[in-house]
C-alpha cells in the first residue's frame, strides 16, 4: 500500500469531523449513570408533522461490538425518501460485557420504546420496519421470531409486530453447528430465528454474498423456503463473489436500490429510487485509507467495537497499513483471542502469510498460543 503524505492525514481528520450525523439522539434505556441511545434521521432533517413509517437499523459485529454509524449512509438515503430512520445502540460484549441474549432484550426494548413514543418521535407506530446486518440482522428478525427473550422491565403488553424486515448477510442459524451456538447453547432454540419461523412474520428481503464465510448460502435458501411454507413473502438476493459485510463496500448502491424497490413494493416508498448505480463502485482512495487506518489502530488497541465499525464501513480486512502485518496477524501477535475470532468471523483469511513468511496458524503455534491454535484449527 502506497505511502500517504502528511497533508492527506490532516484532510482525513477533517473528513472524520464531517461524518454523517443524526438529526436527533434520544436515550431509550438507562443503566445506572449511562443510557442506550437512538440515532434518528428525519426527512429534510425535520420531524414529520404527521406519523411517518420508520426503519429501525441494528448494527452488526457478532454481538461483540459495533456502532450505530454502520447504517448511517442507508439511514440518510431512506430519510431523503421520506422514511424516518433510527439506528439503535444496544449493549455488546465489548461495551457492557453481556451475552447475546441481552442484545436481543435491548433490540426489543428499543422497538417498544419507539412504539410507545411514536408521537414524540414523529412516526406511525403501525408502520415500524426493522433492518440490520450480520448479528444486527439477527436482532432485526428477532423482533418477529425471538418472542420469549425480553427485558423484565419492559411493558410486555406493547406489541412487537414489524411490518417488514430488510436484512444484510443476517445471522439466521444459531443451532448446533450454526453461528454463535456456543454462546447461546443454554437457550438456543428460543434464540435462533431459523427455528422460530411463523406465519405472523412480515415480508422479508435478504441480501447475501455467496462468498460469506460466516453463514452459508444454503441456510439463506432454507430460511426462504421455510418462510414461504407458512405463507410469508421472502426475497433472497445473492451477490456473486461477495464476502461478509459487502453491503457497505462495492455493493452499497446495489443493495440500497434493492431495499428501495422492496419498500416500494410494500407501499412504504413511492416514485423512482434516487440512488445511482455505476458498473463499479469502489470507495475513493482517501476513504479506503481512512477506514484501513482505523482498522489497524483498533486491532492494536484491542477495540473490537471499532474493528467491527471500520469493517462495516468498508475497511480491507487483509490490509497491511504502512508495511504492518494484516489485522489477523496483529491480533495473534497480541494474543487477543476475541479479536482473532472477530476478524475470522468477518472473513479474514487464515492462510495469508504475514511479513515473516508464516500463516496465522503457524504464527500462533510459534507463539504457543494454545487457545488461538485450537480455534484456528477448528476453522480450517
Amino acid at each position: 500500500m502506497r505511502w500517504i503524505p502528511y497533508y492527506l492525514f490532516i484532510f482525513m481528520s477533517v473528513e472524520f469531523a464531517f461524518a454523517i450525523q443524526p438529526d436527533r439522539v434520544v436515550p431509550y434505556k438507562n443503566f445506572g449513570d449511562s443510557s442506550l441511545k437512538l440515532d434518528i434521521y428525519y426527512p429534510n432533517n425535520q420531524k414529520p408533522e404527521t406519523g411517518s413509517a420508520v426503519m429501525l437499523f441494528y448494527f452488526g459485529g457478532g454481538w461483540n461490538g459495533g456502532s450505530t454509524s454502520a447504517f448511517a449512509k442507508q439511514s440518510k438515503y431512506l430519510s431523503s425518501r421520506g422514511i424516518v430512520c433510527i439506528c439503535v445502540e444496544y449493549r455488546t460484549k465489548k461495551s457492557h460485557g453481556v451475552d447475546p441474549f441481552e442484545c436481543v432484550k435491548d433490540a426489543r426494548s428499543a422497538y417498544r420504546f419507539v412504539y410507545e413514543n411514536a408521537t414524540d418521535l414523529g412516526i406511525d407506530r403501525d408502520q415500524i420496519l426493522t433492518g440490520g446486518g450480520s448479528a444486527g440482522g439477527h436482532l432485526a428478525v428477532a423482533c418477529s421470531t425471538v418472542n420469549t427473550i425480553n427485558d423484565v422491565a419492559d411493558d410486555l403488553s406493547i406489541p412487537i409486530e414489524p411490518k417488514a424486515h430488510v436484512l444484510f448477510n443476517p445471522v439466521y442459524d444459531n443451532g448446533p453447528g450454526g453461528y454463535g451456538h456456543d454462546r447461546v447453547v443454554s437457550n438456543w432454540k428460543a434464540f435462533s430465528p431459523l427455528h422460530n419461523i411463523n406465519a405472523q412474520m412480515p415480508p422479508t428481503l435478504v441480501m447475501f454474498g455467496d462468498q460469506d464465510k460466516l453463514m452459508k448460502v444454503s441456510k439463506m435458501k432454507e430460511f426462504k423456503v421455510k418462510m414461504e411454507s407458512v405463507g410469508v413473502r421472502s426475497e433472497l438476493v445473492l451477490y456473486e463473489g461477495q464476502a461478509h459485510a459487502f453491503f457497505n463496500k462495492a455493493k452499497y448502491s446495489e443493495t440500497v436500490l434493492e431495499m428501495d424497490q422492496f419498500l416500494q413494493s410494500l407501499g412504504y416508498l413511492s416514485g423512482p429510487a434516487t440512488i445511482k448505480i455505476s458498473k463499479a463502485e469502489p470507495m475513493g482512495d482517501l476513504e479506503v485509507e481512512k477506514y484501513n487506518k482505523a482498522l489497524i489502530d483498533a486491532v492494536k488497541q484491542g477495540n473490537i467495537g471499532k474493528v467491527s465499525e471500520s469493517l462495516d464501513h468498508g475497511a480491507d480486512i487483509h490490509v497491511r497499513f504502512q508495511n504492518e502485518n494484516t489485522p489477523l496477524h496483529l491480533a495473534i501477535v497480541k494474543g487477543n483471542y476475541e479479536m482473532v475470532r472477530t476478524l475470522v468471523e468477518f472473513g479474514a483469511d487464515i492462510g495469508i502469510e504475514n511479513k515473516y513468511g508464516t500463516d496465522s496458524l503457524e504464527l500462533a503455534i510459534k507463539r504457543k498460543q494454545n487457545e488461538i491454535v485450537d480455534y484456528l484449527k477448528k476453522q480450517m
